[in-house]
């Protein structure tokens, strides 16, 4: 890696992200842990399942991936996440200004 991209911000590299068939899909329902690890920001996100056991059935949290990422990756993470909220939130005030559908 040359000098000259070491040193360049993240914020200047406007090369298109290359998509690959494989990068997984991470589903989650919670985070219920976060660290800070030598300038690092990471987070734990568990799904919550229901599991047939018996005549039962079991809940349980599973892992789904260890979230790790520097600060900027992190504040541009939380900026995509609040611009998609508040875009929902808009969209469910537009429905309920709307009513119901009329049959």
């Amino acid at each position: 890696m040359s000098d000259e991209i070491k040193r360049r911000p993240f914020e200047a590299i406007t090369e298109p992200p290359k998509d690959v068939p494989h990068a997984p899909h991470i589903f989650f329902d919670g985070a219920p842990t976060g660290s800070v690890m030598n300038g690092i920001i990471g987070a734990t996100l568990v799904a919550i399942r229901q599991v047939p056991d018996g005549d039962k059935i079991m809940t349980d949290a599973v892992v789904t991936a260890y979230l790790r990422c520097s600060v900027p990756a992190a504040r541009e993470l939380v900026a995509h996440l609040q611009s998609a909220i508040t875009l929902l939130e808009q969209q469910s005030r537009m429905m309920n200004m709307q009513g119901p559908p009329s049959a």
